[in-house]
């Protein structure tokens, strides 16, 4: 599994935890409410900032951005 499928597969479980719209969190990532079908089209590549911003993304609805690890 390459780093596009694992932050599908991650970001994936975040839409259904969190009950989210795929275009809603397309919106938020990439203000593209088409976003998410792209993501999952295995032709497609994801740039490495694109894939720091659906880490971001799911590390924020986790509570987890704002974490004191110092």
């Amino acid at each position: 599994m390459g780093y596009k499928d694992e932050a599908l597969a991650a970001l994936e479980k975040v839409i259904v935890e969190y009950e989210l719209a795929p275009s809603a969190v397309g919106r938020e990532i990439a203000g593209d409410p088409g976003f998410m079908t792209r993501l999952r089209n295995p032709d497609k590549t994801i740039s490495t900032n694109t894939l720091d911003k659906v880490w971001r993304f799911i590390l924020k609805k986790r509570g987890q951005l704002d974490l004191d690890l110092d």
